[in-house]
């Protein structure tokens, strides 16, 4: 942004406008100002200037009075001349259209000058400009005090319009710089939409400040200023560009009023920008997905420079802005590592490190063998006692995490290549493993500025990438368990939202789309000899589907689902075993219709990929997750929630308390000593972030997403010819149970 007007550039001190709601420099501030370079010089014609205006000014003001009288009031000024603040004051009373006739006459010096900023602001100038040393000449001609006339005291009413106005009384002096800060700020012309509302808040803040410029003073830039800019220049410690922030040049300050008022205006706008950074992120969600619903919590930039106005710590202030998470913090640390890492011949390795893997078999997942044991102490897995030689589930992910850490296949059996990367090869660090991990390091750093700051004090973390569902409270990790989520085709939106129902026992209502996508197919297929009976509703008989058109129950064989709308039907599926939401339904009203429950399909859970809902999330252990919910909400035992578990009828609990439910998308997550897993990027947002914050969305490319296996039962019933289906009934349960639920 181009802050400085042309006309400001020669030296000379910019004329103040008066402005709406700025207060505006005072007649005395104005002769300081205005003082030529030589006193001498500069006197007489002011005061020759100030007796021919006396007559005029005296008549028109006692038009606007009404003869009026005005009280007399003495005006002490320790650093101007008697005629040039006789001068000074007449130009103010008189207003725009007399300035040429009030103005001191200008030095040969700046005689050019002058009259170029006389004719280009004879409107709105209420004072002129003044070379840059015109306050030490001032301070060189000490005058007496004097007292002025009744004619040459603005009325109260007048003092009265200027503050129904907005700007302060002509007698409130005004710090030349903040001054200029309000003259230049008065044209945002070149502000442009993206910092427009930043350059208002500017204005408002200036013209409300009565004191000394927030970041510059006499001497360059303050304390305070100084602390900032070290703070935003290190914005790569937070996962941010120092390069987004024009921070102003250090000899910005040593040029004069105007290069101060630039330096004042650029880091201020540099401070909204960032905080703005800190607390909402570079990047809109929605611009990654419209499947991405989150809105981060901004301030305001009024709120802002309140508050950093009022900090004893800028820097401090800046810190804080950041999101408050303790993932967000470790997150931040393991980028530090990362960046700060030394050559491996050099660090000094950990004692897990030290562990060696001889050359052995295949250890794969289920496998007894000595090795095994190496391999837990290699990545810090522990065992339960006798257990220590089998290769189970928890090291299964211990291994793929380390694969994807190192851009090794993540298959999570440990061979050849593994092994060799476990006992310190120098390529476990390639150049572009290391490029990757920094990067998504900085894009999940980015998620959690889109995070609520307050999560809840008890919350549900729904983490879409890792299949894991957790329930903290009070920040400790009170509950965790695997999910399945939504295919890459039917995606788990990521939002927020407040659970307010526990059901047990839930009916299935069908949405429409899979009504639509899913059942519709089938029902326009004919039952009988070469199809010429009714529709085919075995899929609904196999499932216990009722059917209802508005309350009333129909019969779906006689429908003609080729002209019927399939909306307009409802499609309820009783509670029982095969109820494809199980035993119980977690509900927090959204809009994207998407809750957690139970499923019948088990077996799903024992796979390391689990993409393979229609959005909804189906929890591996759904009596605990209600047990620990009514704990907490309810004060309910188990035995409590286990005689609703068993029961048959529908139980429908509404929660008292505030339960929020955060599903969320990090592909890079610590465990509590810090150590970050990485998951795979299911639904491709890494690399779109990366590329929407301006960093390296490439490193993402060929990145090996690993697919969800589908059950034994998961192939989808085809209608053949004459209305029969290829599959036995078990196929056609995992068309509701698989495809078609949420």
């Amino acid at each position: 942004m181009s802050i400085l007007k042309p006309w400001a550039l020669s030296g000379a001190i910019g004329l103040a406008l008066v402005l709406p709601g700025v207060p505006s420099v005072s007649a005395q501030e104005r002769s300081e100002i205005a003082a030529p370079s030589t006193a001498n010089e500069s006197v007489p014609a002011a005061k020759a200037d100030a007796e021919k205006g006396a007559s005029e000014d005296t008549a028109e003001r006692s038009a606007q009075v009404e003869n009026n009288p005005q009280p007399s009031e003495k005006v002490t000024d320790a650093t101007s001349s008697e005629t040039a603040t006789d001068a000074a004051s007449q130009d103010e009373k008189k207003g725009a259209t007399s300035t040429e006739a009030a103005r001191p006459a200008p030095s040969s010096q700046t005689e050019d000058t002058v009259a170029k900023e006389t004719s280009a602001h004879t409107a709105e100038a209420k004072g002129a400009s003044a070379p840059e040393n015109a306050n030490a000449a001032v301070k060189g001609s000490e005058a007496p005090a004097t007292e002025t006339t009744q004619a040459e005291k603005p009325t109260e009413d007048a003092d009265a319009q200027r503050s129904a106005a907005g700007a302060a009384p002509e007698n409130v002096p005004v710090d030349p710089l903040v001054a200029a800060v309000r003259q230049f700020l008065s044209d945002d012309s070149d502000g442009g939409a993206k910092n427009r509302e930043d350059i208002a808040a500017l204005v408002a803040f200036y013209a409300a400040r009565d004191g000394r410029a927030l970041w510059v003073d006499g001497s360059g830039f303050t304390s305070k200023a100084k602390a900032v800019m070290a703070e935003i220049a290190h914005a790569a410690d937070w996962g941010l560009e120092a390069e987004d922030f024009s921070l102003p040049p250090s000899n910005l300050v040593q040029s004069g009023v105007g290069g101060q008022a630039e330096a004042e205006i650029k880091l201020g706008l540099a401070v909204l920008k960032y905080v703005n950074y800190a607390r909402g992120g570079r990047v809109t969600p929605s611009r990654v997905s419209s499947q991405i619903d989150q809105d981060p919590e901004l301030k305001e930039p009024a709120v802002v420079l309140s508050e950093i106005a009022a900090a004893s710590d800028g820097a401090r202030y800046l810190r804080e802005q950041h999101p408050p998470h303790p993932q967000f913090e470790m997150l931040r640390q393991a980028l530090l590592k990362l960046r700060g890492e030394q050559d491996d011949a050099e660090k000094e390795l950990s004692e897990a490190e030290k562990v060696k893997l001889p050359d052995g078999p295949l250890l794969r997942p289920g496998l007894e063998h000595p090795h095994v044991a190496l391999l837990r102490r290699r990545l810090e897995v522990t065992a339960e006692p006798g257990a220590e030689e089998k290769f189970d589930e928890p090291l299964e992910e211990a291994v793929r995490a380390f694969q994807r850490a190192h851009d090794l296949s993540t298959d999570g059996l440990v061979g050849r290549g593994t092994r060799a990367v476990l006992n310190g090869n120098k390529s476990d660090r390639s150049g572009r493993a290391k490029a990757r991990a920094e990067e998504r390091l900085i894009v999940n750093m980015e998620r959690w500025r889109w995070m609520p700051r307050n999560l809840g004090a008890f919350h549900v973390l729904n983490n879409v990438p890792e299949f894991q569902t957790r329930v903290f409270k009070n920040g400790s990790e009170i509950f965790s368990e695997r999910i399945i989520v939504g295919k890459t085709d039917t995606r788990t939106p990521v939002f927020s939202a407040d659970m307010k129902y526990v059901i047990f026992h839930p009916s299935w209502g069908v949405p429409n789309g899979i009504k639509r996508t899913e059942i519709l197919p089938y029902l326009r297929q004919k039952t009988g000899l070469f199809g010429f009976g009714g529709s085919d509703t075995r899929i609904l008989t196999a499932h216990n589907l009722s059917v209802s058109y508005q309350g009333r129950p129909v019969d779906a064989s006689q429908i003609n689902w080729t002209s019927a709308n399939i909306v307009n039907y409802d499609f309820i599926q009783p509670p029982g075993p095969t109820n494809v939401l199980g035993r119980v339904k977690f509900r927090f009203p959204n809009r994207h219709d998407v809750y957690m429950h139970d499923t019948p399909e088990r077996e799903l859970f024992a796979q390391s990929s689990r993409a393979l809902s229609h959005g909804c999330v189906r929890v591996r252990n759904p009596r605990r997750l209600a047990e620990v919910l009514l704990a907490e909400d309810k004060g309910w035992s188990e035995d409590e929630v286990g005689r609703r578990w068993s029961g048959a009828a529908n139980g429908y609990v509404e929660l008292e308390k505030k339960i929020p439910v955060h599903t969320a998308y990090f592909t890079a997550y610590a465990s509590e000593n810090g150590e970050v897993r990485y998951f795979p990027d299911l639904y491709g947002f890494d690399s779109r972030t990366a590329r929407a914050m301006g960093g390296n969305g490439s490193v993402f490319e060929g990145e090996r997403i690993p697919q969800s296996a589908p059950s034994r039962r998961s192939a989808p019933a085809v209608a053949q010819g004459g209305g029969g289906y290829s599959g036995s009934p078990e196929t056609v349960a995992d068309l509701i149970s698989g495809l078609l639920s949420n």
